[in-house]
């Protein structure tokens, strides 16, 4: 629910020629969509928790222990995942499900750092400019690959703790 009734009129992904499997311009990136989906259904759904960050740190645990391929070593290294898990429709199935975790991260971050008002503002400067990069530059007032950069440290920092769970 959350994924389309942020941005209703935004296309997802626009898929060009007559195959659905060849993907065009991203809209909105799936990692945006499906963190903030995990970020605010951990907030809502574990209230009597003491902090919903436990639900996050599950969630997160259990991806460091199914797919190794989230240690991440550098700056670089959570950019270019970002980038990988814009696509809705990424060549390979591990990185999609990469999404999820690095997506959670990420709006983590830019609650903790910018405010919720200014995350929602993101979500309706994509309504209203429908393009990615124009709603982080109107939002933030830096390019999508210095927001990206920005995050980087706090998604290794976060990858780098260790699950209790």
């Amino acid at each position: 629910f959350y994924q389309f009734a942020t941005t209703p009129t935004v296309p997802k992904q626009n898929f060009i020629s007559s195959n659905p499997l060849i993907e065009g311009k991203i809209y909105i990136p799936n990692w945006l969509m499906e963190g903030s989906a995990n970020t605010f259904g951990s907030a809502l759904t574990v209230q009597l928790v003491g902090w919903y960050s436990d639900q996050m740190d599950w969630h997160l645990g259990r991806y460091k222990r199914d797919h190794p391929e989230i240690a991440l070593k550098s700056d670089t290294a959570v950019v270019e995942a970002l980038i990988k898990t814009e696509s809705w429709l990424p060549p390979d199935p591990k990185i999609g499900d990469l999404n999820y975790p690095i997506g959670q991260l990420v709006t983590e971050y830019l609650l903790a750092q910018y405010g919720v008002e200014r995350y929602f503002s993101l979500f309706a400067n994509l309504q209203k400019l429908r393009d990615f990069d124009d709603a982080v530059a109107a939002t933030f007032n830096k390019s999508k690959l210095d927001l990206y950069f920005e995050s980087a440290p706090y998604v290794m920092k976060a990858l780098d703790r260790k699950s209790t769970r």
